[in-house]
């Protein structure tokens, strides 16, 4: 095809721009709620009070950052699926103006989780998941490091992805053989040869960081990503 006829019509190869549609209308159905297929969660929203991992997440090695999990008092944790970091554990490491501005104080002694500040969706999260090793399970096993979501690889991701293995039945990832129930055909072609586009993209979140404005706090109202955004105090 002409690239520049008419009939060709561009995409942004990014998860929230090509995948998110696709898994809103053929995967949150099973991957989504209290108990997602799985234990894989692909909803688009974090929920307002998981500040930890549930199930499998917490437990197997890989999957959690040991660190995060030790740093959660017990009686302040709340475990699901669709969890966020806390602000206690993302502030950590930065100047106490933040633990003296009121939005963020609270938050941060009560182990609140970021929800809709989280910078990524439960989705985009789960996906990323490691093995002991810390390889990438779902995206390729060759891929040991990312930078802001993305995760390039020689060659593309998809060609030994692990989630086109599932989508497609094909043997892709020479690690791990899928062995759930099919999942071939609910995807069309089309839709197949968008995953795999996005995943040798490098499978980044998103094209640009003000796609959407702050939801809250201080900063509320402003495009993320926005450079005039200045931490409190």
């Amino acid at each position: 095809m002409d690239l520049g006829t008419p009939a060709s019509v561009g995409a942004m190869l990014t998860w929230r721009e090509a995948f998110r549609p696709i898994v809103d209308a053929k995967c949150v159905s099973c991957h989504s709620g209290a108990n997602p297929a799985a234990e894989l969660s692909l909803a688009a929203t974090y929920s307002a009070t998981a500040n930890y991992p549930k199930g499998r997440w917490a437990t197997t090695p890989g999957l959690f950052n040991p660190e995060y999990l030790s740093t959660v008092p017990a009686a302040s944790r709340v475990p699901g699926y669709d969890w966020s970091v806390n602000y206690n554990w993302y502030f950590r490491d930065l100047a106490d103006d933040y633990r003296l501005e009121p939005f963020y104080k609270t938050r941060i002694e009560n182990y609140a989780p970021l929800a809709a500040l989280a910078r990524w969706d439960p989705g985009y999260q789960n996906l990323h998941a490691k093995t002991a090793d810390g390889s990438l399970i779902y995206l390729n096993s060759s891929i040991y490091y990312t930078h802001l979501g993305r995760g390039d690889t020689l060659g593309g991701n998809a060609r030994t992805s692990y989630l086109m293995e599932v989508l497609t039945g094909e043997d892709a990832d020479p690690n791990r053989s899928y062995t759930g129930p099919s999942h071939v055909g609910m995807l069309d072609s089309q839709e197949v040869e968008l995953f795999r586009a996005v995943l040798d993209a490098g499978f980044p979140y998103t094209s640009r960081c003000d796609y959407a404005t702050v939801p809250e706090g201080p900063n509320a109202g402003m495009a993320w990503g926005d450079i005039s955004v200045t931490p409190p105090g």
